[in-house]
């Protein structure tokens, strides 16, 4: 494929990585979250996030399906999913 990779691939790690402090764009914007909803709005269909498991982790995904509501993720590498919908993003 001549499609340029995501720019958001994390080469050391696999899907279902807990993420770090080294790896994960940590935002403190004071509780505004203009600048967290800009970021999670620029995703699309195949860039990868650390998305909250219901466990309290942060693990490494790809964004699958985005939808006007919800977001789907492969959080596994045997493939097992998350949907995240649009009032969820913040949590």
């Amino acid at each position: 494929s001549n499609r340029p990779r995501s720019s958001t691939c994390l080469h050391h790690l696999d899907l279902g990585d807990v993420g770090t402090s080294r790896d994960m764009l940590i935002i403190n914007d004071n509780n505004n979250n203009t600048n967290t909803n800009q970021l999670i709005s620029a995703l699309q269909k195949h860039d990868f996030a650390f998305i909250l498991r219901s466990d309290g982790t942060w693990t490494y995904a790809i964004l699958a399906e985005r939808r006007e509501k919800s977001m789907r993720f492969v959080v596994s590498l045997k493939g097992a999913t998350k949907t995240m919908t649009r009032n969820r993003w913040l949590d």
